[in-house]
């Protein structure tokens, strides 16, 4: 199985570390795409290494669109869509590669994440039913947190779940299995200048949106949710 590490990219000089943390990683199972929003072009200066695939786009997308242009660059089994301020941790790429086992979702927990299911592997109903704090179906929605099998993403769901700051996720809605990781392997930025506008009430949807696949779940909210988040963290 191949993976694509994604990273979308908006005049970010934080995107040197990032690419620093990933390059010592690749090997012959995962490639590296670096998709740059910038007209100008800024992010090719950190782009020179020739394992890097360099891409820009000619008029700036948006973050989420630049998100989902992810689904037309790659055909590979898993797809991660990375932060280009976070930080990936050594032995990520292996630990990733080893789980790629035909889960639709392996989730990364993070140094910030509140109630951690580490190391859990079954469906996502039953993830999100082992979770007392259900903060954590809301804080995993985070891009860099996520890789997901290919098969298992949604474009048209994506598209309608623009300007949420997890166009993925959303174009995930129908991922039935996931695992988590064991320990924290990303490392999260907390250089985050662009607005969430109606954030909570986008997180809503998103956690009705997720009870529409699993039916038998029990309907939250994001205040249900709030002892840990992603907004306040």
């Amino acid at each position: 199985m191949r993976l694509t590490i994604y990273i979308p990219t908006f005049q970010r000089g934080e995107l040197v570390n990032c690419l620093e943390s990933i390059l010592p990683q690749l090997n012959d199972q995962a490639r590296l795409i670096v998709s740059d929003n910038d007209p100008e072009q800024s992010a090719r200066r950190y782009c020179q290494d020739a394992r890097i695939l360099y891409s820009h786009n000619f008029l700036n997308v948006g973050a989420d669109g630049n998100c989902l242009r992810s689904l037309n660059f790659t055909n590979d089994d898993y797809l991660w869509v990375f932060g280009d301020d976070d930080i990936m941790l050594p032995g990520a790429i292996e630990a990733t590669l080893n789980m790629m086992n035909g889960q639709d979702r392996i989730i990364h927990i993070g140094e910030r994440h509140g109630e951690v299911t580490a190391g859990f592997n079954g469906t996502t109903a039953d993830w999100m039913d082992a979770l007392e704090d259900k903060s954590m179906v809301v804080a995993s929605t985070l891009c860099s947190m996520n890789v997901w099998r290919r098969e298992a993403l949604d474009a048209a769901s994506g598209i309608r779940g623009l300007d949420t700051r997890n166009v993925m996720c959303w174009a995930g809605l129908d991922a039935m299995t996931v695992t988590v990781a064991d320990t924290p392997y990303v490392h999260v930025g907390r250089n985050h200048p662009y607005p969430f506008p109606d954030f909570i009430r986008s997180m809503d949807l998103y956690l009705v949106a997720m009870r529409s696949r699993h039916r038998n779940k029990t309907l939250f909210t994001m205040r249900d949710a709030n002892r840990w988040n992603y907004a306040n963290a």
